[in-house]
């Protein structure tokens, strides 16, 4: 079984902790062809609205990896989620991670999610949100050219 096709079979049956060892799996042998990296993407897009895992923020570290488009809607929804377990942080780390995923991704669809985030009543998220905007252009080295 492949580490992706593991990652799935981990998600089907919900069980956290073969969760967490697929997604640890899924970036130690991941592959670098852009169809394995795309099926990766879809899948971490999926699991990460999930509630019955806490690898949220591994999820998003792999995502801002993977920098795949596909990832700007579910990075900017968990920007706002609150997840239970993260409760005592206010989720202000988990939103950190997911704006800095969204501004390592670059396209238009991930500026203009900072763009409402850097809006946002939460002024932690503003604030985030505001100093990536405010380095996008000198940061376009580390963007794809997709």
């Amino acid at each position: 079984m492949t580490s992706i096709e593991r990652l799935r079979a981990a998600i089907k049956a919900q069980d956290p902790s073969e969760f967490e060892r697929a997604l640890t799996a899924s970036f130690d042998q991941r592959t670098t062809t852009p169809e394995a990296q795309t099926e990766l993407a879809a899948l971490l897009n999926d699991a990460l609205p999930l509630t019955w895992h806490t690898r949220h923020e591994d999820l998003v570290r792999a995502m801002q990896q993977l920098r795949d488009p596909s990832s700007a809607t579910p990075l900017y929804n968990a920007t706002l989620a609150q997840y239970e377990y993260l409760a005592h942080d206010s989720g202000d780390n988990l939103a950190r991670k997911c704006i800095w995923a969204l501004a390592d991704i670059g396209t238009e669809q991930s500026r203009a999610y900072l763009t409402e985030l850097a809006k946002h009543a939460n002024a932690g998220i503003a604030t985030y949100a505001q100093k990536r905007l405010d380095k996008w252009d000198a940061e376009l080295h580390r963007k794809p050219t997709r």
